[in-house]
């Protein structure tokens, strides 16, 4: 699995007003030998800073569906669009009811902010779960599947894969100040140093938007 060396880049640094303003985040991958099924599943990452300077590690999980190949053997080419609109929705939805908000003082947004997860499943599970999938139809019953010998039951394969990456200077911008998003107090680690700028994170964001200030400090 592979993204731009731009990082994790849903929006620019012109701070969205509509939802035609955000980008989409274009995630792709080759299927494995074997892979069938492929779930992908994103972690939104920070340092959660209380008033009274404690602070606990957290994530936000948003789940991006799955994918099935064509065929079990390996090769072909997928890949997932991750619409900027969504993600800061999803953000939004996750702590706009948080009960202990008037507690937090700051949400801090390191350099691998972003967590992409990859789950592949052989042909046996993907057959597995399509059958117990919920019923949408008038038809209730389901038919049993089990690849196990005399018995009832499945033995399948799965395997994970990961990939870390930052906040693009515009998806910084926007988490931290946007309209969705600026409620929830996320800044930029002052430590954030990215490949294409001399200056931190935070400091090339200041530049380019005039003096928006997204640091933590």
């Amino acid at each position: 699995m592979y993204l731009a060396g731009s990082g994790f880049k849903v929006a620019d640094v012109d701070l969205a007003t509509t939802e035609d303003g955000y980008l989409e985040q274009t995630l792709r991958w080759t299927t494995a030998e074997r892979g069938k099924r492929y779930e992908l599943m994103l972690r939104l990452h920070y340092t959660e800073v209380y008033n009274d300077l404690t602070e606990q590690e957290k994530y936000l999980e948003w789940n991006l569906g799955r994918q099935i190949s064509v065929s079990s053997s390996g090769g072909e080419e997928m890949f997932k669009d991750v619409s900027g609109g969504s993600f800061f929705n999803f953000v939004e939805t996750q702590l706009q009811n948080y009960e202990n908000e008037d507690q937090v003082m700051k949400r801090v947004l390191g350099m691998d902010a972003v967590e992409i997860i990859l789950t592949a499943g052989n042909e046996d599970l993907n057959t597995y779960m399509q059958v117990n999938e919920p019923v949408t139809g008038i038809v209730t019953e389901r038919p049993i599947f089990t690849n196990v010998n005399n018995g009832i039951g499945i033995f399948a394969s799965k395997y994970s894969t990961k990939v870390s990456t930052f906040l693009s200077d515009g998806s910084m911008l926007e988490i931290c100040a946007g309209q969705k998003t600026s409620g929830f107090k996320f800044c930029c680690d002052s430590a954030n140093i990215l490949p294409q700028n001399s200056a931190t994170q935070a400091v090339a964001i200041s530049l380019l938007t005039g003096g928006v200030n997204v640091g933590c400090d």
